[in-house]
C-alpha cells in the first residue's frame, strides 16, 4: 500500500529531477533514484514529515535540495593558480623533521620558564609580581602602603645588587 503511495508521489514529482541534476555533479538517474527514496519515506512515515509546516511536495523538494547542495558542481580554478603546485601533504621525511623542531622548540621554552622560575625564587614577593607584571610599580606600592618612591628605590637596589639575570623586570 506505502509502495502505491510513494509511485504515485514520485510520479507527480519526477518531471522536477532534471532541475536539481543541473544544479549538481549527481545524474538525472541518481537524483531520481534519491527521490523515489524520499518518497518511499514519505509514503511510511519515516520521514519527520510535520504537515502543520506544508505540503509533502515542498518538505521532499527541501530534502533533495540539501543533498543536491552537497554535490554542487565547484568553481574551476583559474589557469596560472599556485594551488595546484603546492604540496597536498608533507612528506614523512617532512613530518620527522617537523616533530623534532617542535619537540626541540619546547624543551627550549621549559628549560627557559624552570630558568625563571629559580630567577624568582629568592626575590620578595612584591618584587617578583613586579618583575612578571602580575602587579605595576604603582600598584605594589599602593599595595603595600609605601610611597612609590620608596619602593622604586627599593627595586632598583634589588636589581643593581642581583645577578642580571635574576631580576626579570630588570633593564
Amino acid at each position: 500500500m506505502s509502495a502505491d503511495r510513494a509511485g504515485e508521489l514520485f510520479a507527480a514529482l519526477r518531471s522536477e529531477a532534471a532541475k536539481f541534476a543541473s544544479a549538481s555533479t549527481l545524474s538525472v538517474e541518481d537524483v531520481r533514484q534519491e527521490l523515489y527514496l524520499m518518497c518511499l519515506e514519505h509514503a511510511m512515515g519515516e520521514d519527520g514529515f510535520d504537515p502543520e509546516r506544508g505540503d509533502a511536495r515542498r518538505y521532499i523538494f527541501g530534502r533533495l535540495w540539501g543533498l543536491i547542495e552537497r554535490w554542487q558542481r565547484m568553481e574551476s580554478i583559474p589557469e596560472g593558480d599556485d594551488l595546484w603546485d603546492a604540496p597536498r601533504s608533507m612528506s614523512v621525511e617532512d613530518v620527522l623533521i617537523h616533530g623534532q623542531e617542535r619537540a626541540a622548540a619546547e624543551e627550549r621554552l621549559e628549560h627557559a620558564d624552570r630558568k625563571r622560575q629559580r630567577d624568582l625564587r629568592h626575590l620578595p614577593t612584591l618584587a617578583a609580581l613586579v618583575a612578571v607584571g602580575a602587579v605595576s610599580e604603582r600598584g605594589a606600592a599602593r599595595l603595600v602602603g609605601s610611597k612609590s618612591s620608596r619602593l622604586r628605590q627599593r627595586l632598583r637596589d634589588l636589581r643593581r645588587n642581583a645577578d642580571p639575570t635574576a631580576f626579570i623586570g630588570g633593564a
